[in-house]
C-alpha cells in the first residue's frame, strides 16, 4: 500500500477515546517510584503520541507527586468508582474506553487491585462496568495475581488483559514497563500501518517480558492473558500526526467507515471458524474479502487524485 493509503486505512469511526489510568499503592518506595514514572510514561504517550484531550484522561495516584499537576486525585476505591460512575454518564455510545491499573494485585479469596485504603474486586468492577452499554471498554491489570479477572469481567463489549495467567504468579511482575514501552514510540506497531491496536501493544508486552526473564536469566514467573483477540484488533489509537492528515470529502469518509466495518466483520468471522462448517466459513469469508478488495481499488483510485 501507498503511503496515503496507510494514512485512508486509519480512519475509522469518529469515535472517542476516554481514559481511567490507576497507579496503586507501592508498599514500598521503589514501587510506588516505578508505578508513577510508568504512569506519568503513559499519560505523555497518550496525550502527546495519540492526541487524545487530557479532558478525556483521569489519572489517579497513590499521592500527587510534586510537579504532577495532571494527576487528578489519590486512587482509593471511592476515588476510582466515582470516576467509572461519572465516565458511564458522559461517554458517546460509540466511543472506546480504556481502564488501565498499574501496581500490586492479590487474590486470595478474589482477585482485587492494591489501592491506598479498602481495594478494590473483581466482584466490584463488575458492578462498575455495568453503566458501560455499548462502548468498547479494555481493563488492561498490570499487576501480580490478575489472571482471575478474566473470568468475572470478559463478555460482551468487554476486553480484559491481565499480567499473569492466574492469581497464583503473585510475584513482582514487569508487565507494566513492557506495556508501557509498547504505548510509548513506534515498536509495537508490528504491520507497520502507522496504528496502534491493544492486539498489537500486548503481542509486544508478552514479548518485551519474555526477553526480560530470558536476559536476567530467570525462570518466568508471570505469564500474560488476552480475553479476546478480535476485540483487541478493534480498540485502535492513532497517532495525532496521522488522524490530522485523515481526508474529510464524504464519498472517502463513506468508504472508509465501510472499510473499517468490513474488517471487524472479517475479524469477527476468523474467530467463529471452529463454529461453523468449512464451506460456510469459506463462502462467508470470501464474500466479506471481495467486497474489501472493491473497496480498496476505490480508495486507491481517490487517493491518485490530484486534490
Amino acid at each position: 500500500m501507498t503511503g496515503m493509503l496507510l494514512l485512508l486505512a486509519l480512519l475509522q469511526s469518529a469515535r472517542a477515546t476516554h481514559v481511567l489510568l490507576v497507579t496503586g499503592v507501592g508498599g514500598e518506595p521503589r514501587f510506588s517510584a516505578a508505578f508513577v514514572q510508568q504512569g506519568a510514561a503513559l499519560y505523555q504517550a497518550l496525550t502527546g503520541q495519540y492526541g487524545i484531550s487530557p479532558s478525556h484522561i483521569t489519572w489517579l495516584a497513590e499521592t500527587q507527586p510534586q510537579g504532577r499537576s495532571f494527576i487528578s486525585g489519590r486512587s482509593t476505591s471511592e476515588a476510582v468508582r466515582a470516576a467509572l460512575t461519572q465516565l458511564a454518564t458522559t461517554v458517546g455510545p460509540d466511543d472506546q474506553v480504556l481502564i488501565i491499573f498499574i501496581g500490586h494485585g492479590s487474590d486470595t479469596e478474589e482477585p482485587k487491585i492494591n489501592l491506598p485504603g479498602p481495594d478494590l474486586t473483581a466482584r466490584d468492577f463488575n458492578g462498575l462496568l455495568s453503566g458501560f452499554t455499548n462502548q468498547l471498554v479494555a481493563m488492561v491489570f498490570a499487576s501480580s495475581a490478575s489472571g482471575g479477572m478474566i473470568e468475572e469481567l470478559q463478555g460482551g463489549r468487554r476486553l480484559i488483559i491481565t499480567a499473569t495467567k492466574t492469581g497464583l504468579e503473585r510475584n513482582e511482575t514487569v508487565f507494566g514497563k513492557a506495556f508501557v514501552a509498547a504505548m510509548s514510540g513506534a515498536a509495537a506497531d508490528m504491520d507497520k500501518d502507522g496504528r496502534l491496536s491493544l492486539a498489537e501493544a500486548f503481542a509486544y508486552t508478552t514479548a518485551e517480558v519474555g526477553r526480560v526473564y530470558r536476559s536476567d536469566n530467570r525462570l518466568q514467573t508471570e505469564h500474560a492473558r488476552l480475553s479476546d483477540s478480535t476485540l483487541a484488533s478493534q480498540l485502535v489509537l492513532v497517532p495525532a500526526a496521522v488522524a490530522a492528515a485523515q481526508p474529510t470529502d464524504s464519498v472517502s469518509v463513506a468508504l472508509l467507515a465501510r472499510k473499517a466495518d468490513l474488517e471487524r466483520q472479517i475479524e469477527a468471522q476468523r474467530a467463529r471458524r471452529d463454529s461453523m462448517s468449512p464451506a460456510e466459513y469459506e463462502s462467508v469469508f470470501e464474500t466479506l474479502v471481495l467486497e474489501l478488495a472493491r473497496l480498496n481499488q476505490q480508495l486507491r483510485a481517490r487517493a491518485g487524485r490530484t486534490p
